[in-house]
This record gives structure tokens, sequence and C-alpha cells, in this order.
């Protein structure tokens, strides 16, 4: 998270219970504060930080027992968000809509989308429903005429594209399988805006957001997949996997471009000056991060 006074700020949780919520400089390496014991009788499937009216940064994590909201500037928990302990949600992103508001968006076992305000936790309008299965995946983008999607996976291989301020359905459902949706990334081939889907079975699906064309072939990870990472490079995706080998692919062709770096997490953001910072998680406990 690149935060209104210029700092660079990392967040880390583990997957499983356990796991421990940690914030980090990530210019300096050193730690920013640490959530305590929270997460050992949660598990934490996903992170998501916004910069939320001014210079305020709230972090939100998704669990399996609802979506927990943070101070991003010392760790102090905010009043819970959705928190129901049969409520179980796999993923989480944020970004801000057309409109200037920021969201938090949440992947609901319940099959179901859920649009949060990270200022205080309340729900913008009915979760949206569409999907015939449990949502496993959720992003943020937007198409080059400023409308602001959100895109969710679910567990049958359908995406699913809604606008962001009203909730709509957009587009046609993009169907890349009957096997589910992992994970999710906006981006772009040529022109195109584009939609990258990652399967179970660690295949690259990349589809025009507009036709639902596919834009390259199906690339084969030999691996399990466990994040998406856009590069500054247009037209390609780096894949994070439980071998710790991180691949940049071309989208177009399918072609693997670098196999270079290590890591099992994987995750990048702009600095807002033409820069984006990439930062990869290891095995090991370790964090390394790359100005791109």
């Amino acid at each position: 998270m690149n935060t209104p006074d210029g700092e660079v700020l990392l967040y880390s949780a583990g997957p499983g219970e356990g796991a421990n919520l940690r914030c980090w400089n990530a210019k300096t390496g050193e730690p920013v504060w640490r959530a305590g014991d929270f997460f050992s009788s949660y598990e934490c499937n996903g992170i998501a930080s916004l910069v939320q009216r001014g210079s305020r940064v709230v972090v939100a994590t998704a669990t399996d027992s609802g979506v927990f909201r943070w101070e991003a500037a010392n760790g102090r928990r905010l009043d819970t968000s959705i928190d129901a302990p049969n409520m179980h949600f796999w993923g989480i992103c944020g970004g801000v809509s057309r409109r200037g508001q920021a969201m938090l968006v949440a992947a609901g076992h319940d099959g179901m989308v859920y649009r949060l305000d990270p200022a205080d936790g309340r729900l913008f309008g009915a979760p949206l429903k569409g999907h015939e299965g449990s949502v496993m995946s959720v992003a943020f983008g937007a198409l080059p005429d400023g409308t602001h999607l959100i895109a969710s996976g679910d567990d049958t291989g359908t995406v699913m594209f809604w606008e962001a301020d009203s909730g709509s359905a957009v587009n046609t459902p993009v169907i890349v399988g009957g096997d589910a949706v992992r994970n999710l990334a906006f981006c772009h081939v040529g022109q195109r805006a584009a939609i990258a889907a990652v399967d179970i079975e660690g295949q690259i699906h990349c589809r025009d957001i507009l036709t639902s064309e596919p834009l390259g072939p199906v690339i084969q990870v030999d691996a399990v997949v466990t994040s998406l990472a856009t590069p500054q490079t247009w037209g390609q995706i780096i894949t994070a996997c439980d071998d710790e080998v991180l691949r940049q692919w071309d989208l177009a062709s399918g072609e693997l471009v670098d196999d270079s770096l290590v890591g099992i997490s994987a995750s990048s953001a702009p600095l807002g000056d033409g820069m984006s910072v990439l930062a990869v998680g290891t095995l090991a406990g370790d964090i390394l991060v790359k100005s791109r």
C-alpha cells in the first residue's frame, strides 16, 4: 500500500489458523505492527488495503468466520464488518469506484459477492447474486471507458462482472471450464481489457472482458497457483505457486518469459510515479520487495 504520506507498507498473513497479520515498512524492511494472536482461531483467506477518506488506511481480512478490518497505521482492530460463525469468505479485494467510493469486495462461500464500506464496514446495498456455486475469488478493475468493474469467479468455472457502484451484472459471464476459479486479475492484451482466470487445475485462461473471446492459448502451469500479480508490462501475468517458483507469462503467446524469482505468493501495486512494486513471500517467511 502506497500511503498518502509517501510510506510504502506491506501486509502479510500466512494461510490457515495461527497466521498473524503483520505490517512492514517496505523501504526499510522493519516491522510496524503485529495483530497479536487474533488468527489463532480463524483461517485467513486474503488481505486487502485501501486509503479511505484522506490519509486513513484500512486493512481488511477475509476469514472462515467473517470479514475483519484493522487500522493500518497501528494495527488496532476496528468494529467487525461481517462476523458470523457460519459465514466463510474465500477472498477479498479493494478498489475505488467511478464515483470515487472506496470499497472492499468479499467472495462468499454462499455464492454471493459482498461490497463493504471500508470506513464503517457496512454493506453497499444487497449482496450480489447470480453465481450457481461458491464464489472463490474476486478482483477490482476498470475498462478503458472508465467503467469500474468487480470480477468474481466461482467453483463451477464461471466468472461474472458487476458494475462497482450499482452492483448490476454487466457483459456476458465468462465460462472457463468446469473447475473452480481460484485466482483472478484484470490485465491488458494489446489495447484490449482482459481478465486472467486460473482454475484449480493450474490453467490460465485470458478472455476479453467485453466479448469473452480468448486472447491467447490456455496456459498450463505445472504447479498449484497460489496467487496472481500484474507486472508493469502489458500483456503479461505473474503466477506464484506452491513449488516456490514465480513464473511470468506472455498471455497472447502463452510463452514463459521469466522464472528466476523464488516465492510462494506475490502481489503488485502501483507507486503512483509510473513504477510499481512487486512483493513476494517465501516459505521461509521472508518478504522480498522489487520496484519495477
